[in-house]
């Protein structure tokens, strides 16, 4: 077997060679349609030769000049005469749904992806039954995507690409996979293209499925869609009547979500000569997404002629509507350049539609957009915040452009200094140590390392080097490396007998400083977490530890504690889709905690004050900035500061 995963990669490229560079209701019923359509064929087929010759098609009533642009971009194989089959293309004259067969592009593409694969795999077409690993296949494949493609989306393709839960894929389920990746089915195999040539504009049910449970109810219906229709839309998408608008019934021909390219490819050419000028593709684009017309036919004119015809825009993401692809886009690591996995949709699983618009996009094949490629959004710096514990003299106390990237502060034990890491746009490799004064004053840079946390006779501090991930411990200046072992995150206790660490993300270790000896408090095999996250936090009287914690395969996470003593005692307290940050404080009551959460909105993360266990929602702290998004926090020794690393919306 030929496998060896430059599987996208390739079908890219091959793409790219043969591939360079909302509907309107209709007044015919599907049932009527066949009928409608043979008596309208007839009226125009004068001659009776079961075809219609331009001459024909241009005696109809009506502007010749929309008849004669009609006429040629229906007369798909160029013969000079429509035949029925073309002829019932033609929008307006039947129900979309019913519409006659459109050559689609995108049949093109899976051709090109699915003989990719079969060379790949030593004709795996011709042994359809064939079985290949699940894991594997999906693995290589979006790796060779992209090589930074996170772990967490991976795992979730595995299980889309798996229908049948057997972690074997044959070839009808590859070639499935390869329709979703290519955004011909949605990510349940739901169909997103029609034949007549309409698109299922399927990002709106996940817009509208705001709890997620698979179908949209009433009320959430109406939080996005306003106007007189609304209610009757509702209803009439719900066809069961059960109150919810499932996917079936979402992705239903007569519902109103189905944007039509071909009826917007028309509308747009003023001019009538088959091809949309730019400014004929902004004034026909919706407003919203304005921002993808100057890019269109840089990236998607295939034969130069400074235009779209209709199969490079149904090609082109203006044309494709089945993701937000105007959502906007940021340079997350400020380095004036957009990576693929910066660029693509978040709600988008067609990673390898994706790719190909990437590349289309990417003029001169460097693999990044530079912002004459496409435009973007660089994220601010991020920046340190304090306030007193209740919530007075909110005020911002760092801000670097050089190392844009902070967090993980901890106050001296004397309340006079912050220390914290902070790194480049390189990376988190090039993160370095930095100590302000409580005021902001007197930056120094002090050593490599992250996550620094302070002995408790402020004399030294631990922290963790990112290459070898190793921890340390550092005089105050940052003088005297000690290497204490392997690890990440190493966090001082209060009361300076022990580093806490993790190991393998799995673990939680504890180092002691008098001995310095170490000893394993949660193995791996203790517990269902996949994720035990860094930066964990140790009580007031250093007797438990608090976390957060990721099951395998769920949407949701724990927040826990440990015992550090005794029987190691494992409690969870809380489990939230809230996406809670990993670093969080404990209030010196050791009951109550800080922890930075998303609103209820989804919409922002805030600075929330809760008792652990309690049933009882958390509470947002007084005297934040709401305008700023938190992440890390903690609380200063002397109980007098809470310090908080922010970000702030480009």
């Amino acid at each position: 077997m030929k496998q060896r995963w430059p599987l996208p990669g390739l079908i890219v490229v091959c793409l790219l060679a043969i591939f360079p560079g909302t509907a309107n209701a209709q007044p015919v019923s599907p049932e009527d349609s066949p009928q409608r359509l043979k008596e309208a064929f007839n009226k125009v087929d004068t001659n009776n030769d079961r075809t219609i010759s331009e001459d024909e098609f241009l005696k109809q009533p009506g502007d010749a000049k929309v008849h004669r642009r009609d006429f040629r971009l229906f007369d798909f194989d160029e013969s000079g005469d429509l035949t029925p089959d073309e002829f019932s293309c033609l929008p307006g004259l039947v129900h979309p749904s019913v519409r006659g067969p459109i050559p689609d592009p995108f049949d093109d593409m899976l051709d090109v992806a699915l003989d990719t694969l079969d060379e790949i795999f030593d004709d795996w077409s011709d042994d359809p039954e064939r079985e290949i690993y699940n894991n594997g296949f999906v693995f290589g494949f979006l790796r060779s995507i992209s090589p930074e493609m996170q772990t967490s989306y991976t795992a979730s393709q595995m299980r889309i690409a798996d229908v049948n839960r057997d972690s074997k894929l044959t070839w009808a389920e590859a070639r499935r996979y390869v329709e979703i990746q290519l955004g011909i089915r949605g990510s349940d195999g739901t169909p997103l293209r029609e034949p007549g040539g309409r698109v299922l504009v399927f990002s709106r049910f996940g817009i509208f499925d705001d709890d997620k449970s698979g179908g949209v109810s009433w009320d959430e219906f109406r939080q996005h869609r306003s106007g007189s229709n609304a209610e009757a839309d509702f209803r009439r998408g719900d066809r069961d009547g059960n109150g919810q608008i499932s996917v079936t019934e979402f992705a239903h021909p007569e519902w109103v979500e189905f944007y039509d390219p071909i009826l917007t490819f028309r509308r747009g050419d003023t001019d009538f000569d088959g091809l949309l000028s730019e400014a004929e593709l902004e004034e026909v684009t919706e407003h919203w997404r304005q921002k993808l017309v100057p890019y269109a036919i840089p990236a998607f004119d295939q034969d130069g002629d400074g235009k779209l015809s209709l199969r490079e825009f149904r090609i082109s993401f203006i044309g494709n509507y089945i993701a937000v692809w105007e959502s906007p886009v940021r340079d997350k690591n400020r380095d004036q350049r957009l990576t693929f996995d910066e660029y693509t949709p978040q709600q988008a699983e067609c990673r390898l539609l994706c790719r190909y618009y990437f590349n289309r996009l990417d003029a001169n094949g460097d693999e990044e957009l530079k912002p004459d490629e496409y435009a973007y959004q660089v994220n601010p710096p991020a920046t340190l915040h304090r306030m007193t514990i209740d919530g007075k003299g909110f005020r911002q106390i760092y801000e670097s452009e050089k190392l844009p990237f902070c967090g993980s502060p901890a106050v001296s034990p004397d309340g006079k200094y912050v220390m914290f890491d902070a790194y480049p746009p390189s990376g988190l490799r090039d993160a370095r140590v930095i100590r302000i004064t409580i005021d902001g004053e007197d930056e120094t840079d002090l050593c490599d390392g992250l996550m620094p946390t302070w002995s408790p006779d402020g004399q030294r501090f631990s922290c963790t080097t990112y290459g070898d991930t190793n921890l340390r411990i550092r005089n105050r200046d940052g003088s005297d490396d000690i290497d204490i072992g392997e690890g990440w995150g190493a966090q001082w206790s209060p009361d300076g007998r022990s580093i806490c660490y993790t190991k393998s993300s799995r673990s939680i270790w504890v180092y002691d400083v008098e001995t310095r000896e170490h000893r394993e408090v949660l193995p791996r095999d203790d517990h269902q977490y996949r994720l035990i996250y860094w930066n964990m936090v140790w009580s007031p009287d250093s007797k438990r530890l608090l976390f957060k914690a990721d099951k395998q395969n769920a949407k949701s996470s724990d927040i826990a504690t440990i015992q550090m003593t005794g029987e190691h005692e494992l409690t969870v307290h809380m489990t939230t889709d809230r996406s809670p940050d990993n670093d969080m404080a404990w209030m010196p009551d050791g009951e109550h905690i800080l922890v930075n959460l998303a609103t209820p909105d989804r919409k922002t993360r805030l600075l929330y004050k809760w008792k652990l266990g309690s049933e009882e929602p958390p509470e947002p702290m007084p005297g934040i900035d709401p305008s700023l998004r938190y992440n890390n926090v903690t609380i200063s020794p002397d109980h007098k500061w809470i310090i908080m690393s922010t970000a702030r919306n480009p």
